[in-house]
């Protein structure tokens, strides 16, 4: 009867800690991400946030007539 407890307690234990984890996160997310802020307001408060941006721009394909595509990677 124990083991069948033990079997029965720990995923349930275990999806209640991640569940905790992911609302603590998330809470941490909210304090920290701004509702109304532009673009350029974005770009300028980090110089990391132009990582996503030059890899988009690097990222783009060159479509040919015939429908051949030639990606930079």
């Amino acid at each position: 009867m124990k083991k069948l407890s033990t079997l029965f307690l720990t995923p349930v234990v275990t999806l209640v800690l991640l569940n905790a984890n992911a609302a603590v996160a998330a809470e941490k997310a909210s304090e920290t991400t701004p509702k109304n802020m532009t673009c350029r307001e974005y770009l300028d408060m980090n110089p990391k946030a132009m990582t996503p941006v030059a890899y988009w721009a690097i990222n783009n394909e060159t479509v040919y007539k015939g429908g051949d595509t030639v990606g930079l990677e």
